[in-house]
């Protein structure tokens, strides 16, 4: 038995495996998933296939199966998508547990979701099939918030093979407030999910406390992302609040603007406004702001 290798610059990658002088080719470049073909006393395997990418994630035109991307490091995409959510007033995220199977990392906390994307695909559509496949989570591309995009490569033995991976990853969060025993697990990918205070989650990475195999600087990504974008829903609540006459959020808004802690350079035009309307409310903190503030 002999297996026979060969790229197409039309896209397709085949890997197939042959008895004797018999050859079986399969051209298919819409498989995305392992499956088993027997024909006679052959048998073809059909890996996941994936578009080799250039540095910035562009696809150069030609695909690789899954296997030879990992032994040879061959440059590939996947998405990683975080779920996060406020609980008591803090920021938590939400780390899966990686199956005692897998290929790589066995065991280990990991993302939320993520998975590799298939020839043609693209970044947000697997996004969403992994979200759905192994936590049971229906989204919809508006829940996706883009933090970044990087690459990594790096090369590991697992069950006693070489583990050659390159990656452009795209960088998602999505808010989610479900507990965990609400997740509908991939069992062949995920053996759990737990809630972390998105502090003490970093200290567990960074310190190695837990097993892992997450970067820190991608959960750094995740974070700034998220603080964002709460610090954006509070102001816009406080606008809403103020402007319907609500004196104590005129004056945090106010204030806020003045320090500038709401994601905003601070703007003393806009917080001296807030500010003296709450002051004629009688709001003190208010007053003591514009005293602050030098008028």
């Amino acid at each position: 038995m002999y297996s026979v290798c060969a790229f197409f610059p039309t896209g397709l990658y085949l890997e197939m495996s042959c008895m004797k002088d018999r050859l079986c080719a399969v051209n298919n470049r819409n498989i995305l998933r392992k499956c088993l073909i027997l024909i006679g006393k052959e048998e073809i395997i059909l890996e996941e296939i994936f578009d080799i990418v250039n540095e910035s994630g562009q696809p150069t035109g030609y695909t690789v199966t899954r296997s030879l991307a990992h032994r040879k490091g061959i440059r590939h995409r996947t998405s990683h998508v975080w779920l996060v959510r406020t609980k008591d007033d803090r920021l938590q995220i939400l780390l899966q547990k990686r199956s005692d199977s897998k290929d790589s990392h066995p065991g280990c906390y990991d993302i939320s979701s993520a998975g590799h994307i298939p020839a043609g695909k693209d970044f947000e559509e697997s996004a969403l099939r992994e979200l759905y496949e192994e936590l049971g989570v229906q989204a919809q591309p508006k829940d996706l918030v883009v933090c970044g995009q990087r690459s990594f490569e790096f090369k590991k033995t697992f069950h006693d093979e070489i583990f050659h991976d390159n990656q452009v990853s795209r960088v998602f969060l999505a808010f989610c407030d479900a507990d965990e025993d609400a997740y509908i697990l991939q069992e062949s990918e995920v053996s759990e999910v737990r809630w972390f205070d998105f502090d003490e989650c970093v200290e567990l990475v960074t310190s190695n406390s837990i097993p892992h195999c997450i970067f820190t600087e991608e959960l750094e990504m995740v974070r700034e992302t998220a603080q964002k974008l709460l610090l954006k829903e509070r102001r816009m609540n406080l606008i809403d609040r103020a402007a319907r006459g609500d004196v104590e959020a005129a004056a945090d808004l106010g204030i806020a603007y003045l320090e500038g802690t709401l994601d905003v350079p601070a703007n003393t035009e806009k917080g001296l406004k807030w500010c003296r309307y709450a002051a004629k409310q009688g709001s003190k903190r208010a007053a003591d702001a514009i005293r602050t503030a030098g008028e």
